[in-house]
């Protein structure tokens, strides 16, 4: 009984890791497109850090994909084998991270400044 719940909860992780980081991907890829390619995104300074987040979250599922959801598919696991391959994947999970969470940070701070209504905090922020 354990072993099938256990069988269970193993490939329902699975699926849902890969239909996750798939949605992931076919989103980020749209937001990219759609921010690059619009002319009415092109002025707007809050686009490049929605940008910047749009490329380290693909970049963070791309890692995924290839790390945690491939080789259960393959069988070979390569951090399990090499020591560098385990450290190169935890620090670039950590700094793609930080630099989503900080351009979430950087864009909301940048909309802060722009749209305050005393003039030398909008003009704080304008180039």
């Amino acid at each position: 009984m354990a072993s099938t719940i256990q069988n269970f909860a193993s490939q329902y992780s699975f699926y849902a890791n890969l239909i996750t980081t798939s949605t992931a991907i076919f989103g980020n890829i749209l937001n990219l497109l759609i921010f690059t390619k619009l002319k009415i995104f092109r002025d707007n300074r809050c686009i490049f850090y929605l940008t910047i987040e749009s490329i380290s979250n693909l970049l963070h599922q791309l890692f995924t994909l290839i790390i945690n959801i491939l080789p259960k598919i393959y069988g070979y696991d390569i951090t399990s084998y090499s020591l560098t391959w385990c450290r190169i994947k935890n620090m670039i999970y950590q700094i793609a991270n930080l630099i989503t969470l900080s351009m979430v940070c950087f864009a909301a701070v940048d909309q802060f400044f722009s749209t305050n209504y005393r003039l030398y905090l909008r003009q704080f922020c304008t180039f």
